[in-house]
């Protein structure tokens, strides 16, 4: 068969599409043509670089579904009106300005520059020389998806469309094909098997009828399927083909699309999250069919890296991955790191890795990590299901900025059972921690669809309802949209006061205030004979202080890990015997680094805040 692959706006300009490149080579393999259409480069390269990023790159500002917004025009002849949508989320406006425009600007977008785009690149391409078209959807790609199935069908309306992806994962899939009959299937869970049985039944004349993944509406209308099996044997996927990637780049210009910005090349090593299979952490709405883990070996990864490297010519590669498969500490790392490569990876971590282990990953090339930090109070990381405490957390931060790896988290709020010291002990305590790198987001907890707060709601969660969004976006009609909504608003019985949440919100933006200025904070230490100097420039001035003898030890003896003072004059006193100091004493020194904020506290652990002068500016 010869089946076209679309990945529709707004999918990230900056890197190709995992899932086309996956399938693409999965049917090749097995005798199918395949086309790759990057619309999303097009509109990038229509609309510029900064802004198709600013609105491809929302962070809080997901409650506006602005992306999904600004296709509903051309999705649906009935679409809900934009002065509709502005009175019920002003907001919005104060968004648009950060970006240079007005809400009248993208107004205008939406109904007249995004159609008239839209037609044109549709148009460009015949459609009904393809025996099948799929296209991918995840986050706001899926009324652009409707919007493009709509033309395609009045061009070719034979040709079979189907929709897969993280958008039609549960009863959302089978929602959005029993009202929207421009689509034909849409594949629920893992495409990587049941698309190319899919492609092979109808090839031999067959309606894909019972294949695992693929439903379908019967004559009646009615929609029948089952999802997916997810795939067992990692090491068994092909390696992506990104070729329709890079030759769309080239033909619509880098600059153009992506700006100053390189390829990010997406890897996948593993699926699932070894940690959420034990503990699924509460507000996570990943992993929709299950957190079951599996993973490709560390030898098949290494060989995947390499691969990208050679043939792409790329150095910046992203894994997809939901949680790092720890057995790649050694055998990935050492390989990577023998290699004289210039690597950038970039890996979603657990935030209980040590120092020695961030530095394995750095010396393999890994310069970016997502460690699922989320919070700073060990009280509200148990009722995250996080398996950290505030004392580990910091240690990551620490690892992170001693090895030069730039750590992307964020600081949640908004959890049931939290309290106003909650908030208040965190304000205190991030001054303290300026010298580390700030949470890129911090905000509310946002309800998500799959997430365990979703399936059994707190007692205090109340006026659970789809974001309001969904309803100025998809037009009144049949379509329900409690199925097809991902995202869900909700009201908290028991609020921390609005005092609180404010003095945590200014401690944040105070750090962020310190990174932003020529000079960041530094708290570091160097290390001499049987001494070590700490230097403090983390205020308006600078300070320096010498540690000698057992007193150097101790401060570096609770700087990887949290210690108690009876274990560290355990441990002195093994190293020298005749230098020994009593319990009380390394419990004295280490009370006085907490009044010189030079270490933090808890649950009679210490952990002293200074990094080794490792020259990271």
């Amino acid at each position: 068969m010869k089946v076209g692959l679309v990945a529709m706006p707004w999918g990230l300009s900056d890197r190709p599409s995992i899932q086309c490149g996956l399938l693409k080579s999965t049917l090749t393999r097995e005798g199918h043509e395949v086309d790759v259409h990057y619309l999303n480069l097009s509109l990038a390269a229509t609309l510029g670089a900064d802004l198709y990023r600013a609105l491809t790159s929302m962070g809080n500002e997901r409650q506006f579904m602005l992306g999904e917004w600004m296709f509903a025009a051309a999705a649906f002849p009935d679409a809900p009106k934009a002065d509709n949508y502005l009175a019920a989320l002003p907001a919005v406006e104060e968004f648009c300005s950060s970006f240079g425009l007005t809400f009248d600007d993208l107004g205008r977008l939406r109904a007249r520059a995004i159609p008239q785009w839209l037609q044109s690149v549709m148009s460009a391409v015949s459609w009904e020389a393809y025996d099948l078209v799929g296209f991918t959807s995840t986050f706001e790609q899926q009324v652009a998806v409707l919007a493009a199935a709509r033309l395609l069908k009045q061009v070719a309306p034979q040709v079979p469309v189907v929709v897969g992806g993280a958008n039609v994962d549960g009863e959302m899939g089978p929602e959005y094909l029993r009202c929207f009959h421009d689509l034909d299937y849409v594949v629920v869970g893992e495409a990587d098997e049941s698309f190319p049985q899919m492609v092979a039944d109808l090839s031999h004349g067959g309606t894909a009828d019972g294949i695992p993944g693929v439903y379908r509406r019967d004559a009646d209308g009615t929609v029948q399927g089952r999802p997916a099996e997810p795939v067992r044997l990692m090491d068994s996927l092909p390696v992506p083909d990104y070729c329709d990637y890079f030759d769309t780049l080239h033909r619509y210009g880098a600059k153009r699309v992506l700006g100053d910005r390189p390829v990010r090349v997406p890897a996948e090593f593993s699926r699932g999250c070894w940690w959420g299979a034990k503990h699924h952490c509460t507000f996570c709405g990943l992993n929709a069919l299950g957190m079951d883990f599996r993973a490709k070996s560390p030898a098949r990864a290494v060989a995947e890296v390499l691969e990208f490297v050679s043939s792409l010519r790329v150095l910046e590669i992203e894994a997809v991955d939901n949680i790092i498969d720890m057995r790649y500490l050694k055998e990935f790392c050492d390989e990577l790191a023998g290699t004289d490569y210039d690597l950038s990876l970039f890996f979603e971590i657990k935030a209980n890795m040590s120092s020695a282990q961030v530095g394995a990953l750095r010396r393999a090339g890994v310069k970016g990590v997502q460690p699922g930090i989320e919070s700073l109070s060990s009280r509200v990381l148990k009722i995250m299901d996080k398996g950290t405490d505030m004392l580990t957390n910091i240690r990551l931060l620490k690892a992170a900025r001693q090895h030069d790896v730039s750590a992307v988290w964020n600081l949640l709020t908004g959890f049931p059972g939290e309290t106003e010291a909650d908030y208040l002990e965190q304000a205190e305590l991030l001054p303290l921690l300026h010298h580390l790198q700030p949470p890129t987001g911090s905000g509310q907890l946002r309800l998500d669809r799959f997430s365990p707060y979703f399936d059994r709601p707190p007692p205090t969660f109340h006026d659970i309802a789809p974001f309001l969004a969904y309803t100025l976006v998809y037009p009144a009609g049949d379509l329900d949209i409690q199925k097809i909504a991902y995202y869900f608003s909700h009201t908290n019985a028991e609020p921390v006061s609005e005092k609180a949440q404010h003095a945590l919100q200014q401690a944040v933006e105070r750090w962020h205030e310190s990174w932003r200025q020529r000079r960041r904070p530094r708290l570091f230490y160097a290390r001499g004979p049987g001494f070590i100097q700490v230097t403090d420039e983390r205020g308006q001035t600078c300070t320096r202080q010498r540690f000698d003898g057992w007193r150097a030890s101790a401060f570096l003896g609770c700087g990887d890990s949290p210690r108690t003072p009876a274990a560290l004059a355990r441990e002195l006193a093994a190293a020298s015997p005749d230098d020994a100091p009593a319990g009380a004493e390394v419990e004295a020194f280490l009370d006085w680094c907490i009044e010189e904020r030079l270490a933090v506290t808890e649950n009679g652990r210490y952990l002293t805040l200074a990094v080794l002068d490792s020259g990271v500016p």
